[in-house]
Order: structure tokens, then C-alpha cells, then sequence
């Protein structure tokens, strides 16, 4: 799965920032926009996080498409 910026559809790029309080993060950033995607406070958060909504979005995808097909094959007449 590759993620993109809603805005402009760029591939985000991954990088660090610190928070107001000097600690360091973890980010998903739009090189084109600026926009910070996304925030964690360790690699290892990012990459559970990402990899649940990846695998949300990929059931839900599978679950739509057979919901299409099972209304398709009703409408098909016997």
C-alpha cells in the first residue's frame, strides 16, 4: 500500500522534529505541501500504526468489492 498526500497527491517522506518541549518525533511529511501526515514518538509506533490502518483499509476495500459482486449476481436474471 503507498500513502499520498490528500492535498496534492505526493508520496510522503519520513523525518524527525522535536515537539515545543525538545523531544523528539517521529514524522510523515508532504515534501510538496509541508504538510505533517502523521506523528509518533518512536519508529516502532509508526510502523504498528500505519500497518493497522494498511490493513483496515484493505479489508474494507475487499469487503466492498464483494458486496458489489453479490449485488451484481442478484440483478443477473436465471
Amino acid at each position: 500500500m503507498l500513502f499520498a498526500c490528500s492535498t496534492c497527491k505526493t508520496a510522503p517522506t519520513f523525518t524527525f522534529g522535536a515537539q515545543d518541549n525538545g523531544e523528539l518525533v517521529h514524522l510523515m511529511l508532504c515534501p510538496e505541501c509541508g504538510i505533517v501526515l502523521g506523528e509518533w514518538s518512536s519508529i516502532e509506533a509508526r510502523d504498528d500504526e500505519l500497518r493497522s490502518l494498511a490493513t483496515s483499509l484493505q479489508l474494507r476495500a475487499k469487503s466492498h468489492s464483494g458486496v458489489k459482486k453479490q449485488r451484481s449476481r442478484r440483478l443477473t436474471p436465471d
